[in-house]
């Protein structure tokens, strides 16, 4: 397999992994998303929830993105550990 398809099939997998697989810090996205209602206007997705706070939307962005940056510094960690492990080292 080439190293870009290794790079494709890993950042594919990123999103999956945030979203429905346990995780070590608490709720994954999954979680945090259960208790929003599908059935809402959007509209109530982009108003803050008072002065100065974040709008849902901001919320489940910010999530996501803080789920798949851990979920790349996990596969970045297991790629530098595979070749120690390989070799014995």
């Amino acid at each position: 397999m080439s190293g870009a398809a290794v790079e494709r099939d890993l950042f594919l997998a990123l999103p999956d992994q945030a979203f429905d697989r346990p995780s070590w810090h608490g709720t994954n996205l999954r979680g945090s998303l259960r208790r929003l209602d599908p059935a809402a206007p959007l509209a109530v997705f982009a108003e803050p929830a008072g002065k100065g706070r974040f709008t849902v939307r901001e919320w489940v962005t910010g999530i996501a993105a803080h789920d798949l940056y851990h979920a790349g510094q996990v596969q970045l960690l297991k790629r530098l550990a595979a070749p120690a492990a390989e070799t014995g080292a």
